[in-house]
């Protein structure tokens, strides 16, 4: 008698435990919602997780790569404006017609210029500075004379470090461009603009008008590298971009493979079970009233 209930309930907690698994499945729409379930799906399964958790950290990177490198190649086609027009204007200043008035006008508009470069030397993009390098501070220093003038820009030491983001689990990439030559080194484009305006006012200096074209165009220069880098870039994360797109849709179809339930097929064993179970119910209270007659007999 003692066996005979040990085995019935044994029996019936068999069913049950079925009964809540199919349940829960039902509810959740997950075939693995703990690692009992099944511990292998289930190892797969946080390891599926693991990466599309990685992968959304490495878009977000991406996107704040891609908008940090949007806005300096932006900045860099106003740079390219701005010199282009630098160079117009001393092209116009090395005439040996004009008037000191005449110079006098292009020089003033050399002056603004210059301010507009100082200006966008230090613009950020959120809360870090886009030539800024790794300095994390204002990075170029914009000295003036008695008039407001600018005299000279420097920067910091630190203004031509490299800032990376990580964009996948063995790729980084940067996302500032190469001072040198531009806003650092031992010529730049404020040294350049600087020059150029003094030169026109000082009654057409016509040496270093003409050395003011050539540093332009070596300007314009770099500047057209500095863009062109910045476009390899922008699509090289593009790129990577894509490629992880693609992989969240694979693991996500996979994970969909591995987790989830049928419904409707697992509604069918639910209640093949529960017929089970009433049936084992049904069956074990009549061995169990057989068993107590026998007994009392």
């Amino acid at each position: 008698s003692q066996i005979i209930s040990q085995n019935f309930i044994r029996n019936l907690d068999d069913h049950l435990v079925r009964l809540n698994r199919y349940q829960e499945e039902i509810s959740s729409g997950k075939r693995v919602n703990k690692p009992s379930d099944d511990p292998f799906d289930a190892s797969r399964i946080i390891e599926i997780m693991h990466q599309l958790k990685l992968n959304d950290q490495y878009k977000r990177n991406i996107q704040d790569g891609l908008q940090r490198l949007n806005e300096t190649e932006n900045y860099l086609n106003d740079l390219q404006n701005l010199v282009t027009r630098s160079k117009d204007l001393a092209i116009q200043g090395a005439n040996g017609t004009l008037s000191k008035d005449d110079l006098n006008g292009l020089s003033k508009e050399v002056n603004q210029i210059l301010e507009q470069v100082a200006s966008i030397s230090n613009k950020k993009s959120f809360d870090e500075y886009i030539f800024g390098g790794t300095y994390g501070k204002v990075p170029f220093k914009i000295e003036r004379d008695e008039n407001g003038d600018i005299t000279a820009v420097t920067g910091a030491g630190s203004v031509d470090g490299k800032i990376y983001r990580q964009i996948g689990t063995d790729k980084q990439t940067i996302v500032n461009i190469d001072n040198k030559d531009l806003f650092t080194g031992d010529q730049t484009v404020f040294d350049d603009l600087i020059q150029l305006r003094d030169a026109l006012k000082e009654k057409g200096q016509g040496e270093a008008i003409t050395d003011a074209i050539g540093n332009l165009k070596s300007r314009l220069d770099v500047l057209v590298d500095r863009i062109s880098e910045i476009g390899v870039r922008i699509n090289s994360i593009d790129d990577q971009k894509n490629m992880i797109d693609e992989e969240n849709m694979t693991l996500k179809q996979f994970l969909g493979d591995i987790q989830d339930t049928d419904i409707a097929q697992t509604y069918v064993y639910y209640q093949q079970e529960q017929i089970a179970y009433q049936a084992a119910l049904q069956a074990g209270g009549q061995l169990l009233q057989q068993s107590f007659v026998n007994f009392l007999r």
